[in-house]
């Protein structure tokens, strides 16, 4: 899993990068919103699996950063899963995260097993996507003769890599 952690205080960055990357997880880690941003409209479709974002932080904070995301150009930040990380626990402050584009909220301090099973379930989401396109990308083959070898070969290696990124994630974790 491929993950752009924001957080601005280093001492949180470092502690969490080293529970996600504990996990199995790639992370590039970056300090404010404005950043977040930059990294993420800059990167190739597909590189990053989840953002984990917190709030408050200098330069941009993560509501704004989120909400200029899923604003990017040509829908690149519509799907991306946006994890909010805040100390705030309010009703409020999770009815602000969710207007601001956020599909879930994590409560500072974040707990090890608290992370892992929001990330596992969004990996879960995007194994089953790729699993749907597989199928039908089989059918195709099957009723029509739709794709070349290559691009089937392709198609099946990265289920095969999404399936065992899943399987190591959910099983190191339960």
């Amino acid at each position: 899993m491929n993950i752009l952690a924001v957080e601005d205080n280093q001492l949180n960055m470092e502690i969490l990068q080293f529970l996600l990357e504990e996990a199995g997880a790639k992370v590039t880690a970056v300090s404010d919103g404005k950043q977040a941003v930059e990294y993420f409209a800059d990167a190739a479709s597909g590189t990053y699996d989840v953002i984990l974002m917190d709030i408050m932080m200098p330069v941009m904070d993560g509501l704004e950063a989120s909400k200029k995301i899923r604003e990017l150009p040509e829908g690149k930040g519509k799907d991306i899963p946006i994890i909010a990380m805040t100390a705030n626990a309010f009703v409020e402050d999770k009815e602000k995260t969710k207007e601001a584009g956020m599909n879930a909220h994590l409560t500072k301090p974040v707990n090890r097993e608290e992370i892992i099973r929001v990330l596992a379930a969004y990996w879960k989401i995007k194994v089953n996507e790729y699993m749907r396109e597989f199928w039908k990308k089989t059918i195709q083959v099957l009723l029509y003769g739709g794709l070349e070898k290559e691009q089937y070969k392709r198609i099946s290696a990265e289920i095969n890599e999404a399936n065992r990124k899943s399987i190591v994630v959910l099983s190191t974790h339960q």
